[in-house]
């Protein structure tokens, strides 16, 4: 629960949408019903070129996006 003045940040990674486990951003479907928030500021950054000690695929790296949502109460 927030208070009237209350944020929500939230992180978020666009991954699942790059490797096609999901179709859109939930962030955004909840902003655009226009329900419960509305969008004060997001950030997005891009991701650096992972580790090659890493066991997970580069191949996605170069469009992976991470993102900072701050959200208001309506």
């Amino acid at each position: 629960m927030l208070l009237p003045d209350g944020k929500l940040v939230l992180i978020f990674s666009n991954f699942a949408q790059i490797t096609g486990v999901a179709k859109s951003n939930p962030i955004e479907q909840e902003i655009a019903k226009g329900g419960r928030f509305q969008l004060e500021k997001c950030y997005k950054k891009n991701v650096k070129k992972g580790s090659e000690k890493t066991k997970r695929s580069l191949q996605y790296r170069e469009t992976e996006e991470v993102e900072l949502w701050v959200l208001t109460y309506i």
